[in-house]
Parts: structure tokens; sequence; C-alpha cells
């Protein structure tokens, strides 16, 4: 990618050291190919087979194909998946349909979020008009949110998808960066709305220093979340003290890299103010009503 490139796609963009970009997001900081297309610096990005990196992404308007296939049955992730394809008109270097395919069904959760937003802002515009319900007085209001100020941080080292760090109380811990296998994976498990915050660390952690034997000796414990080994891996992962925990979401979150979707409200009749997370992969998301 050139260096005007770079330049000119700072709209969902930070710096090479996971730093946010804190300039004005308008369309001006987007690589503006034409009418209804769109392009954003990934936060990850797709390494092909011969290790080159592919961390940009031009995509066009949605169209009733793949508004239909938004409103299909089956697994959300693989649905998500075809509609970046068919909406990519590039993906870094690579321009055959099939290559970018192939990237998009390899893209990180935070890869397949970017996408998503910048789809929905190159389709119906940057603002998304939502009604919320105040969790102190219950009234409802209308909120408009300009998606173009969602913060987007890039992976610090973008070759690293697998890390392994010590952590403050000398444990190790190896994981890697979510993928779409990862986040098919937990779709699955979390449809029982149990143990969501030990799966969602189960689906990066591939080994722990744990007492897994009970019998006070600690060793680099393999995590292996299928078939018989699942429910051994779940209690290797919640037999960890809450700091150990809290500290392995912070790397998650310091070298995964992100997109931050939590987004604060004021209610304008009590003035209580709260956050919530903004669901980029619902119907409604797309599929804009009159509110």
């Amino acid at each position: 990618m050139s260096e005007q490139d770079k330049q000119q796609a700072e709209g969902l963009a930070v710096t090479d050291q996971g730093d946010k970009i804190s300039s004005d997001k308008t369309k001006t900081h987007m690589m503006d190919v034409g009418p209804g297309v769109l392009g954003v610096e990934l936060p990850c990005g797709f390494i092909d087979s011969e290790k080159k990196l592919h961390d940009t992404l031009v995509v066009g308007e949605m169209t009733g194909w793949e508004e239909d296939i938004l409103g299909g049955k089956g697994p959300i992730v693989p649905r998500l998946n075809q509609i970046i394809t068919n909406c990519a008109r590039r993906f870094g270097d690579l321009v055959e349909r099939k290559d970018i395919a192939n990237a998009v069904t390899n893209m990180t959760a935070a890869d397949r979020m970017t996408a998503l937003i910048a789809i929905r802002r190159v389709s119906l515009g940057d603002y998304y008009d939502v009604k919320i319900e105040c969790p102190k007085c219950n009234d409802k209001s209308r909120y408009s949110l300009n998606l173009a100020d969602i913060d987007i941080v890039r992976m610090k080292d973008q070759y690293n998808r697998v890390r392994e760090d010590e952590l403050t109380s000398g444990k190790r811990v190896r994981w890697h960066v979510m993928n779409s296998s990862d986040e098919e994976w937990l779709s699955k498990r979390t449809k029982k709305k149990e143990d969501v915050l030990t799966l969602a660390m189960l689906a990066r952690v591939e080994a722990v220093d744990v007492d897994i034997k009970k019998d006070g000796n600690v060793e680099f414990f393999e995590i292996k979340r299928e078939g018989k080994n699942y429910k051994q891996a779940l209690e290797a992962l919640k037999s960890l003290g809450i700091r150990d925990r809290n500290e392995i979401r912070k790397l998650f979150e310091t070298y995964e890299g992100s997109v931050d979707t939590m987004v604060e409200f004021e209610c304008p009749g009590c003035q209580y103010e709260w956050k919530a997370d903004l669901d980029v992969g619902q119907p409604g998301f797309f599929f804009p009503s009159d509110i």
C-alpha cells in the first residue's frame, strides 16, 4: 500500500502503534473511489500465503441480494462474510473474487466489524438513528449516532497473530487473535447465555499455567476446546484468579486490535448517563425503520 493510500484511508484508522487517531472523521479521510464506494483501513488485515499483509478494504453499497442474505436463516458469521465478499471491490491488493472471498473468510473479528460499519455507511449514510429506553426513568428517546466517530484501534504488530505472555503473577498464557472460526464456535456456545466471559477467553487462549490436577503443581496446560476436552478447558480458565483473567483480557484489548462500539447516552428527561454496546450484526443496523 502506498503512502498516499495510507494518508487517504484514515476514516476508521489509527496509528501503527495502536493509538487512536484524533482527527475529524469525515468523508475526505476515506479512499473516495467514486459514488457509492468507500475505503477503510483494517485494524488487523489479512496475511496471504506469501506472507503479504492486505489491510485496506474498498466496499460498495448493499443491494437486495445482500438484504436477503442478512434476513435469511442459519449461522450469522457465514452470512456476514458473504455480504462483505459481495460488497468488497478490493481487499488490499486482492481483486479476484475468489481471493477476496478467502481473505474475508479468514477475517479477524475486529476487521469484520470494521467492514460491516463501512458497508452500512456507504449504503445508508454515516448516521444511525435508534430509540433507546432510559434505564433509570424508562422514557424512550431518539438518538442519532455518527458511525464515523467509532474508534478503531490497530494491532501493534499486524504480523503477530499468536502471542505468549507472562502475567504479573508469573503465569504464562499463549493466545491467538480471534478469527472467524472462533466467532462461529463462540456464537454456538453462548446461545445458552452461560459462562459467557470464560467462553470469550476460551475462544482465544491456547495454553495457560494452571494447577489442572489440583495437586499444588502448576503446569502449562494446553487448551483443547472440542469434545471431551471442552469441560476440562473451561474448568482450567475458571480456576484462574480474577486478576489473571483481567490481565489476559487486557492483553486482548492491547494487542488484538479492536472496534469501540460502546456508545454513551444521556437521557434528555432525567439527564441520566449510561453506556450501551452497538450491535452491528443485528438486521436493524442495516434495515432502518421510522422511529
